[in-house]
């Protein structure tokens, strides 16, 4: 019975703690009556300049960016006007010419009257008109086209008839052969007429014998006077 070990004593602190709070280990502090919220964080320096954002190179004046890369498929690129305004501008033509021709029937028929003052008016109706409307033709196709390129119909339409080199108008002469040389647009069904719908300088076969096409004519912006 000597040989068995002595108890181990308990260490310092817990007879101490024991002595001074009584028996057991000092108990935990009670939770907080609030829940803990994280730190807010820093707010911005107002007060230190800030450099402003990079957007790209700014754009080049009279040349607007394109994002595409590309040319805009429908932005006129022809500078010869259009199929559709000379066909326009013919018809106009041909419509300025009705009244001669309504005036020319009423004179024939005058002219076949059984009465012989009435055949002798419509007579001199009929010959009176049918030189006016000559003449008419004669300086609207060939004198004023020839000098400024437009017919009426033409310059309300704002096109043009000039020469493919020199860029001027062809004169009477080159636009009476030019009429001429129509009788080859209309030989074939009047494919020639139809041609420029699908031409590259939208000629008729008589634009390409005599070297000329129809462009429109820019026009000016009215002026108002300044006080």
């Amino acid at each position: 019975m000597s040989d068995a070990n002595p108890p181990t004593p308990p260490p310092e602190g817990d007879q101490q703690g024991g002595d001074q709070h009584g028996s057991g280990p000092t108990p935990p502090p009670p939770p907080s009556a609030y829940p803990a919220y994280p730190a807010s964080p820093t707010p911005p320096v107002y007060g230190q300049p800030q450099a402003p954002p990079v957007y790209g190179q700014p754009p080049v004046y009279g040349q607007p960016p394109n994002p595409y890369g590309q040319s805009n498929p429908y932005v006129e690129t022809n500078p010869n006007a259009h199929w559709g305004l000379r066909f326009a501008a013919y018809l106009i033509d041909g419509i300025l010419a009705i009244p001669a021709l309504i005036i020319a029937e009423i004179g024939f028929a005058l002219a076949d009257a059984s009465s012989s003052a009435a055949s002798a008016v419509g007579t001199v109706i009929a010959i009176v008109d049918i030189f006016g409307y000559i003449g008419f033709m004669i300086w609207n196709q060939f004198i004023r086209q020839g000098r400024t390129g437009q017919t009426l119909g033409k310059s309300w339409l704002h096109i043009k008839l000039i020469n493919e080199h020199t860029r001027q108008p062809i004169g009477g002469g080159s636009v009476f052969v030019r009429q001429l040389v129509h009788f080859l647009d209309a030989i074939c069904c009047y494919v020639g007429f139809l041609w420029p719908l699908w031409d590259e300088k939208r000629q008729t076969f008589a634009d390409k014998i005599m070297h000329t096409v129809v462009v429109p004519v820019p026009t000016m912006p009215p002026q108002y006077p300044t006080a």
